[in-house]
């Protein structure tokens, strides 16, 4: 199956210049230090409350989610009554201290809050070995109201830009007369419509519940599951860290986290 990409937003940002692309990855604790010494100032990557009223609402951690040996500073806002959510992976050079970063959302994915439900931002992951290519899948929640959610299933994976596709959602309803729940399931109304095309969106297609489950081995189909653990630094700790001096040794237990070494 086929899904079209939709191009929402190509940031392509090169922060400095000196990018070598032949040049081998540095080891981690370098692209750490460098991380940490990018963090604030021109084109830094943390977002201060200069820059955001609400950059409380920022988490960061530090990945390596195309595991190309090049460290990324992933970071999320989350949801609020007044906010929309955000996310932005920016990955290092080779060289230098400069970060590229872009996003594409498939069809009519919107941006996800992968922050928002109980797992807390842990995804689960999806390896296909015939690409070379990790698929993380995040869920987003949102409460409609006392009686009703809605959850959202995406898949994120790093291929020079960060794709972000939805992949189907599910509805939960709770009953106000004697609190039963029941569940429904649906495919994007996007599914299947060509991308940059003038045809209004159906309504959206009632799958199964077990199909729902299952919707991410659907969609990438003979992948091998992977396990992962972020951890997400949050805005104040991070300001901490870094009036501090301290700034490397959080984000390197955040990417110890990642890459499965937490002594």
């Amino acid at each position: 199956m086929r899904f079209g990409r939709k191009l929402v937003a190509a940031l392509l940002a090169v922060l400095s210049i000196g990018v070598s692309a032949s040049a081998a990855p540095r080891s981690d604790a370098e692209q750490i230090s460098v991380l940490a010494e990018t963090a604030t100032g021109s084109g830094g990557w943390f977002v201060s409350p200069s820059q955001d009223g609400e950059w409380s609402h920022w988490f960061y951690t530090v990945t390596d989610l195309n595991h190309d040996g090049r460290l990324e500073l992933f970071k999320v806002k989350r949801r609020d009554l007044d906010s929309a959510p955000w996310l932005q992976c920016e990955e290092l050079n080779d060289n230098g201290k400069g970060r590229h970063y872009g996003i594409f959302f498939a069809g009519g994915t919107d941006v996800p809050d992968i922050l928002s439900t109980e797992s807390g931002g842990q995804p689960s992951v999806l390896y296909d070995a015939s690409e070379n290519r990790y698929y993380y899948i995040f869920d987003d929640c949102v409460v409609m109201n006392e009686f009703a959610s809605k959850t959202t299933r995406y898949a994120l994976d790093l291929g020079g830009d960060l794709h972000v596709e939805e992949l189907g959602f599910m509805m939960r309803q709770e009953s106000g007369l004697d609190g039963s729940l029941s569940f429904r399931a649906y495919l994007p109304a996007w599914h299947g419509v060509e991308a940059e095309s003038n045809t209004p969106l159906p309504e959206p297609e009632e799958i199964s519940m077990k199909r729902y489950t299952g919707i991410a081995a659907e969609r990438f189909p003979g992948c091998e599951k992977r396990g992962v653990l972020l951890q997400w630094v949050r805005a104040e700790q991070l300001q901490k860290a870094l009036d501090s001096g301290n700034a490397a040794d959080v984000l390197a237990e955040a990417y110890a986290f990642f890459h499965g070494d937490k002594g």
